[in-house]
């Protein structure tokens, strides 16, 4: 896995962190479906900055992003 750097638009703000992964859970979606899968570069590092974005939520705050989103 390669390193992503996330600028978070408010650090620190759970429901704006949490709606920021959403959206990137989305634009992942979007760019598997427009870009005929995940094999699309543009997919795969959509889908690992939303990971990272995940998990770096839990890691800080303790718990999952979905209650916030």
């Amino acid at each position: 896995m390669s390193k992503i750097r996330i600028s978070w638009e408010k650090p620190g703000d759970r429901k704006s962190m949490a709606r920021q992964i959403a959206r990137a859970r989305k634009q992942a979606l979007r760019l598997t479906d427009d870009g005929g899968g995940l094999s699309s570069p543009e997919a795969l590092v959509a889908e690992e900055m939303a990971d990272q974005m995940a998990h770096e939520f839990q890691r800080t705050f303790g718990e999952t992003y979905y209650r916030y989103a």
